[in-house]
């Protein structure tokens, strides 16, 4: 990017330090450091990975100049939050935040996985780098005290534990349902089944994280440990106790759910100060972009994220295929060339395998359409693999572990995938209980995180979260949601995501660049042959 910046400077014939393009340029770069910290990691493999894909767009007028840049993001890793493999670490950001709070990274559940923890001198730099960036690109100082208050309370979110409570409570709720201008009467609502608590030891924990993201404690503990469910009858409203099993699923998602949507708002807030979206999206500005996307994987116990992750590098090898081979061949015949001895393997079939009709994706999304579980998806696509008309070579079923996981034979190796999860993920679903104490926040930004986007005619689709008002609307909805279900699925929004990014690249004139990999210590002046020898193969 710098040397882009040089070249726009030499082409408008203006000297680097004189030119008004610099500032943006430093803007641009001052990007990365922001959203590295929140959005990389250290994986096993990776001491900085990156956790999502980047798409960065950087904007040229017609006479060569620096205008902005726009970033489009993909698949944030929402489940490295709450936990993480051995030898492993959440986002950089959480053990940055902790730092800056004065508090140890092992005070927290999120983080207790770090084995080995950074020197203060080291977190500090690293710490000044990222503050240092969102200073530069724009943030107030009000904006970073919020986002690293929000950090901070999805930490001490993850330390709330939960007891079993053996008695069932008795509760009183005034439906607001009008009909014809007429109030309905209250309905007694109960609690069908035993309610979990906070337990004692967690109180500090749950005060804490309340007052970090500005929520009230009772409603929050309320929609920990509750839910709130409409009943058959005309008014009828339950409240069914959680157990400490189901309210802990329920926090770790609220707490993905949460950095999940920091992320996003950051990236946004991020293109507001970088471009004119206007002119991005009417394409008045000619653009060179650059894809930093996250490479194959494959580890021990490879889940949801992984085939997402391998999914996308099959989508851009074929690309790649069409780009390196299909057009060198189609030169070849042009000039009168035997092309015979170019060869290549399609992959196709493994992209139909993920994708097309019976296919991994669209069986993990029936799945979550009826409700079912891992085990019905596992079983699901064995059936439909082997009913087909064509097998397909690159499904590898497993003999052994057959409800367990499945395996596919990619472009760049065989990855077993094991299906523990994959209906959850895939599923991304928050409880409304949940989402509607959060939207209570006196915080700014994580209101403005859960505040609906304004719909055409300036309206908002916000309900107010109110238990049992507009009855018939919200049926109505639902039943127009119901045949769009499958589309609301990480997966098929990640398909969506995929499609529009390689009809822009089709469209570009496009060049890659392989990264190496020297080692596997991740450290430097080592030189491991066979290694790098293998990944040119």
């Amino acid at each position: 990017m710098r040397y882009l910046g040089h070249l726009s400077s030499s082409l408008t014939g203006v000297e680097t330090k004189e030119s008004s393009d610099v500032g943006m340029e430093e803007k641009i770069l001052a990007c990365n450091p922001i959203l590295e910290a929140f959005g990389n990691a250290k994986t096993l493999r990776n001491d900085n990975s990156s956790r999502f894909g980047k798409f960065l767009k950087l904007l040229f007028s017609a006479g060569g100049s620096i205008q902005g840049a726009f970033i489009d993001t993909y698949l944030l890793e929402k489940s490295r939050v709450i936990s993480q493999q051995e030898g492993e670490r959440n986002y950089h950001i959480f053990y940055l935040a902790s730092h800056h709070h004065n508090i140890q990274p092992s005070d927290f559940e999120y983080l207790m996985r770090e084995e080995h923890e950074k020197e203060a001198d080291v977190l500090e730099l690293e710490l000044e780098e990222v503050l240092g960036s969102m200073a530069e690109v724009g943030f107030s100082e009000q904006e970073v005290t919020s986002i690293f208050s929000i950090l901070k309370g999805i930490l001490h979110l993850g330390n709330i534990q939960f007891s079993e409570q053996g008695e069932e409570k008795k509760m009183e709720m005034e439906d607001d349902v009008s009909d014809g201008g007429n109030k309905e009467e209250e309905e007694d609502s109960f609690c069908f089944n035993d309610s979990c608590s906070p337990s004692p030891q967690s109180c500090h924990q749950l005060v804490e994280s309340c007052s970090l993201l500005s929520l009230e404690k009772d409603s929050l503990s309320f929609a920990l440990t509750h839910r709130i469910v409409q009943g058959g009858g005309r008014a009828s409203v339950y409240v069914s106790g959680l157990t400490s099993s189901q309210a802990e699923d329920g926090r770790d998602a609220l707490a993905k759910d949460i950095y999940s949507r920091l992320f996003s708002w950051l990236v946004a807030k991020v293109n507001k100060m970088l471009c004119d979206e206007k002119q991005e999206k009417e394409g008045s500005l000619s653009y060179i972009g650059i894809l930093d996307i996250f490479g194959f994987e494959i580890f021990d116990i490879n889940s949801f994220e992984q085939l997402c992750i391998n999914f996308a590098n099959e989508k851009l090898h074929s690309l790649f295929n069409s780009n390196v081979f299909e057009k060198e061949i189609a030169l070849y015949e042009e000039e009168g060339i035997d092309s015979s001895f170019v060869t290549f393997t399609s992959n196709q079939l493994c992209l139909t395998l993920i994708e097309g009709k019976n296919g991994v994706f669209p069986t993990l999304n029936e799945t979550c359409s009826l409700s079912r579980d891992d085990d019905s998806f596992i079983s699901s696509l064995y059936q439909k693999q082997k009913q087909s008309d064509d097998t397909n070579p690159h499904f590898l079923p497993s003999k052994r572990y057959a409800n367990e996981l499945f395996g596919i034979s990619h472009f760049a190796g065989q990855v077993n995938y094991h299906v523990e999860g994959f209906v959850e993920k895939n599923g991304d679903k928050l409880l409304p209980d949940l989402e509607n104490a959060v939207k209570s926040s006196e915080n700014v930004i994580l209101c403005e995180m859960y505040t609906p986007p304004p719909k055409a005619d300036g309206s908002s689709s916000n309900d107010g979260g109110r238990v049992g008002s507009r009855r018939k609307s919200v049926s109505m909805k639902r039943r127009k949601k119901s045949s769009k279900k499958s589309l609301d699925t990480i997966a098929s929004k990640f398909v969506g995501q995929l499609e529009r990014l390689m009809i822009i690249l089709s469209a570009t004139d496009t060049h890659f660049v392989r990264t190496i990999k020297p080692n596997t210590e991740k450290s430097c002046e080592i030189l491991d042959s066979p290694m790098i020898m293998n990944q040119l193969r």
